[in-house]
C-alpha cells in the first residue's frame, strides 16, 4: 500500500512536470489507484476472515461450557476474585538451571533435602539441590512422563513414582531401574483420555493422589494400593480451577498444593478438594511445585525477549528454567477435621 501511495504521488509530480504526456500520466495513476484499492479490499477481507474465524472459535467454547456439569465451571468473577485478592507471595531465591528445558513437574525429598524435576520431552529425571548444584541425571526408560512423586515409606531407600499418559505410574530407584510392576491407576469416573498432570502420595497411610485433567473437567482422585500392582479409587472431587499443572502433599499440615500456572496462582486444598487459600506468585510459564520443610519451590520455564528457537523434537533448545524459592505460608488448617476446627477457633 506504501509503495502504490508512492506510486501516486511520482505521477502526480509526473503531471504536473511532463504536460506533453499528460494521457499516459492519467493512465498510469488510475492504473496505480485501481491497484491501491484492490489491495486495501484484499486486507479488509482477511480482517474479515480472521474475526470471522474468531467468532467460531469463541462460539465453540461458549457450547462447549454450556455442556460442562455446574460443579466444573469456574465463573468469571470467582476466578477474578481469586487472582486478584489473593495474597503475594515474594520470591527469597531464584536459581537458573540452563540445561533443564520444558520441565512438567517437580517434588522434593525431605531424606535427601534435593529436588527432583521431570520435563516434557524427556526420559531423564533431574535432581538438584535449591542453591543450584545439579546432582546425577537419573536416566530411565519411561517415556511420556507427566508428573512425578517421591516415596520414602522404605528407610533404606528412595523411590521415585512416574505418572504416564497411561494411568499408570512407574516405581525407579535413584539409579532408574524399575521396582515391580508399573501400578495401574484406577481413577473411576475419570475419562480415559484424562491426562494425569499431577501425582503426589500421603507418606502417613500411602494414599495416592492424582489431577485428573480434560478439556471438559479437572478432578482431584485419591486413591490406595489394593494390591501390589493395582491403585483403586476412593473418592473423588471435582476442582472449579481452569488448570492445574501440577500438585504436592505438605505431611506437615496434611494439605495438598495446587498450582495454576493459568492465573499465576497455587492453592491450599484440603484432602477433600476444598480450596482453604489462593496465593498470587507472579510467574510467568510455571510448570511445577514441589513442597518443603519451611519452603515452597517453584519451577518455571525461563524467558527469553527473542524469538525461541524449536528443533523438529519440540525441544526450545535456548530456554532453561529457573527455581524459585518462597518462604511457606502458614497453613489455614489440617487435614484432620477436628484438628481443623481447632485450628481456626484459635486464629
Amino acid at each position: 500500500i506504501c509503495a502504490c501511495a508512492s506510486v501516486c504521488q511520482n505521477n502526480m509530480l509526473s503531471i504536473r512536470a511532463d504536460t506533453k504526456r499528460p494521457l499516459t500520466s492519467i493512465l498510469t495513476l488510475l492504473i496505480a489507484c485501481v491497484f491501491f484499492v484492490g489491495c486495501r479490499g484484499c486486507v479488509d477481507v482477511d480482517e474479515r476472515v480472521k474475526q470471522h474465524r474468531f467468532q467460531l472459535k469463541l462460539n465453540g467454547l461458549n457450547k462447549l461450557s454450556e455442556r460442562l456439569p455446574a460443579s466444573n465451571k469456574v465463573p468469571a468473577n470467582v476466578a477474578g476474585w481469586r487472582t486478584t485478592n489473593a495474597e503475594k507471595l515474594k520470591p527469597i531465591a531464584k536459581t537458573k538451571f540452563g540445561y533443564l528445558h520444558s520441565p512438567n513437574s517437580l517434588t522434593y525429598d525431605e531424606t535427601g533435602d534435593v529436588l527432583f524435576a521431570s520435563t516434557k520431552f524427556d526420559k531423564t529425571i533431574y535432581q538438584m539441590s535449591a542453591d543450584g548444584t545439579f546432582g546425577m541425571p537419573i536416566h530411565t526408560a519411561v517415556e511420556d512422563i507427566t508428573a512425578l512423586s517421591v516415596d520414602n515409606s522404605n528407610s533404606s531407600y528412595t523411590l521415585l513414582w512416574l505418572a504416564t499418559k497411561l494411568h499408570t505410574a512407574v516405581r525407579v530407584d535413584l539409579k532408574g531401574q524399575p521396582q515391580g510392576l508399573p501400578v495401574q491407576l484406577h481413577m473411576a469416573g475419570v475419562d480415559l483420555d484424562a491426562r494425569v498432570s499431577g501425582l503426589t502420595r500421603n507418606p502417613k497411610d500411602g494414599h495416592i493422589y492424582a489431577v485428573a485433567e480434560t478439556n471438559r473437567s479437572i478432578s482431584l482422585v485419591d486413591m490406595q494400593m489394593s494390591d501390589a500392582t493395582n491403585a483403586t479409587t476412593v473418592s473423588k472431587a471435582s476442582l472449579a480451577m481452569d488448570a492445574v499443572y501440577d500438585m504436592d502433599f505438605d505431611p506437615q499440615a496434611g494439605v495438598i498444593w495446587l498450582l495454576d500456572a493459568t492465573n499465576k496462582l497455587v492453592h491450599q486444598v484440603d484432602l477433600s478438594g476444598k480450596v482453604l487459600k489462593s496465593w498470587s506468585i507472579g510467574i510467568f510459564e510455571a510448570r511445577g511445585i514441589a513442597v518443603g520443610k519451611d519452603k515452597l519451590f517453584i519451577m518455571a520455564e525461563e524467558q527469553h525477549r527473542r524469538r525461541m528457537q524449536v528443533d523438529r523434537l519440540g525441544h526450545r533448545n535456548d530456554v532453561g528454567s529457573v527455581l524459585f524459592q518462597f518462604n511457606k505460608p502458614t497453613p489455614m488448617m489440617s487435614s484432620d477435621r477436628s484438628d481443623m476446627r481447632t485450628t481456626v477457633m484459635q486464629k
